[in-house]
């Protein structure tokens, strides 16, 4: 029987809930807004599947990648709809075109966040771009378990601790026609407080759900290296909200809003097992400058022959590059342990009877004057830096 007796041992990938036989165990919502199993004992028959597919329990040993590219797609539509140089849309082609499933995060009607399969190339665009919250799995492994035994190819993408619970679910099978594709994550943020930080935004231009046309977390509008999440409205208008200038994405890169297991992940390094990990490559700039035009480019880790196969099969423009030198400012790959804020619980109990959760953010993040100036110091460095490059 599965048993949670600390939220850190609990990723909430729904391994445990998908595999139970008896169906004894269901996902709860906690005050923080995240899932966690819940089982009714009496039904449940201990024959022991939830705890061994469990991917914090049973933890991978690290894998570094057999080849490391940088990549960016061919067509600038696809970099334009990426928040970064559009991989897994170019990979993700290859699988449908072949007649394949794909799965990746998607929102719902109410804007909630869930993994979900498409089959269409016009419907891969709904899984692009980055979105910073936790998705909902639903019984997506069950179901690609039941796809790969009858023969069909499958593309799952998802956090590092999602492909982990996938692999385990499987028992470790290595589907010849399963490729898994994972990001490296920064940790992710609480469901509840994106609900109530967009219902907010919302209500503060008079527009509802209804209105809304595309949520991009990562819109590039200014560029890549200056996005911004913007609301795209259905009347043609678009709320822009400043990288640094709101308080959901302040807190994400903060670590306030994060899932307790995510302050001490147990599946970076490589431990997912995933074929591919993608995430941006910040510093093509300075390798390949010809392919830097501030749209977007993609760091792609092949992991697995399988992996460095499709990726291959891919029309991208790509290069390859030192693993070490790749990992420069992508920190979070090789990053075990994150602090949690010290107001952290102060602030997710404030969050419950919360009524302005922008001030919320603003009175909780507040940072002392000198931290805030050495920012501002760094961020201004980075960029003379990156203005000498370019002109010298």
């Amino acid at each position: 029987m599965i048993r949670i007796l600390t939220k850190e041992d609990c990723c909430g990938c729904q391994a445990c809930e998908q595999i139970c036989p008896s169906r004894c165990i269901c996902m709860k919502i906690d005050d923080e807004g995240f899932a966690y199993p819940h089982v009714e004992q009496n039904l449940c028959i201990d024959c022991g599947l939830c705890e061994s597919v469990c991917p914090v329990l049973n933890r991978n040993v690290p894998r570094i990648p057999l080849k490391t590219f940088g990549a960016v797609s061919k067509v600038p539509q696809v970099v334009d709809e990426s928040s970064s140089g559009g991989a897994f849309h170019d990979i993700a082609t290859c699988i449908l075109k072949q007649g394949g499933y794909v799965y990746g995060a998607s929102f719902d009607e109410h804007y909630d966040l869930c993994q979900v399969c498409i089959r269409k190339e016009e419907d891969l665009k709904e899984l692009q771009g980055s979105k910073y919250i936790q998705s909902r799995n639903g019984d997506s492994y069950s179901k690609i378990n039941q796809q790969l035994r009858e023969g069909h190819k499958v593309l799952y993408c998802g956090t590092p601790c999602m492909v982990a619970g996938l692999k385990k679910y499987l028992h470790g099978n290595e589907y010849p026609n399963l490729i898994t594709i994972d990001f490296i994550c920064h940790g992710v943020p609480s469901p509840k407080l994106w609900q109530l930080f967009l219902k907010e935004t919302l209500d503060s231009y008079s527009v509802g759900h209804k209105d809304i046309a595309a949520i991009s977390f990562r819109d590039k509008s200014n560029g890549w290296r200056d996005y911004r999440l913007a609301i795209e409205l259905k009347s043609g208008k678009k709320i822009v909200l400043g990288k640094n200038g709101n308080g959901y994405m302040k807190a994400f890169a903060a670590n306030m809003s994060l899932r307790p297991s995510c302050y001490e992940c147990q599946v970076r390094k490589g431990r997912s097992h995933s074929d591919i990990t993608i995430s941006d490559f910040w510093d093509i700039t300075y390798i390949r400058p010809d392919l830097d035009n501030n749209k977007g480019a993609s760091l792609v880790m092949c992991n697995t022959k399988k992996g460095t196969d499709i990726f291959s099969k891919a029309d991208m423009n790509f290069f390859e590059v030192e693993f070490e030198k790749a990992l420069k400012h992508n920190p979070a790959w090789g990053m075990e342990k994150k602090d949690m804020p010290e107001n952290r619980n102060e602030f997710f109990t404030r969050l419950n009877d919360c009524d302005n959760v922008s001030q919320l953010l603003a009175d909780i993040l507040r940072q002392p004057l000198m931290k805030y100036l050495k920012y501002e110091f760094g961020l201004l460095k980075y960029r003379l830096k990156l203005y000498i490059k370019r002109t010298f």
